[in-house]
Formats: structure tokens, C-alpha cells, sequence
């Protein structure tokens, strides 16, 4: 009995993409897990999906500093609130 395995077809233009599934090497994106593709429609779809994930990248690391940045405005503000007591308790002020 012969194994039919199908034809796998590009999801964007609809062409064979000459490959029979993830186990035989088909295209899949490995950001967004979209496929299967053929060469050429992989190629392009793979800058665009980066570019995406580049920019959301971005963002998010400008989140990330901003919230570091605040992080490391706080801790100097308590830190000198400590240095402050400190010193006050040294002199004989804190009790």
C-alpha cells in the first residue's frame, strides 16, 4: 500500500511549496508559527515577520529602561532617606 502524503501548498500564493510537512523540512516562521511556505514567499514573509518583531522588540525595551530608570530613581531616594536617618541616629537625633 503506497503512503500518500499529500501536497503541501504555500499559504500565500497558493503554489507547492515542494515540501510534505514540518517532519520533511517545510517552511514555517519561527516567530509567529505561520506556514507553510514555498522559498520565495518564506523569504519574504520572514523580513516583514521580523521587522514586526523587531519593532514590538523596541517598544518593549523602552518600556523595560523607563521602568528600570524609575527603579533606579527610587532606590536613590530611599537610599539617601536611609544615609539621612543614619546619620541623624549618629548624632544622637534618632532615638
Amino acid at each position: 500500500m503506497s503512503q500518500n502524503r499529500g501536497l503541501e501548498i504555500c499559504v500565500v500564493c497558493a503554489e507547492p511549496t515542494e515540501r510534505a510537512g514540518r517532519a520533511d523540512d517545510s517552511l514555517f516562521c519561527e516567530v509567529c508559527d505561520g506556514g507553510p511556505f514555498c522559498a520565495s514567499c518564506f523569504d519574504e514573509h520572514s523580513v516583514e515577520c521580523l521587522r514586526k518583531d523587531n519593532t514590538a522588540l523596541r517598544g518593549e525595551n523602552e518600556r523595560l529602561k523607563k521602568l528600570v530608570e524609575h527603579a533606579g530613581h527610587t532606590a536613590d531616594a530611599l537610599l539617601a532617606e536611609w544615609k539621612k536617618r543614619r546619620e541623624g541616629e549618629e548624632d544622637g537625633d534618632g532615638d
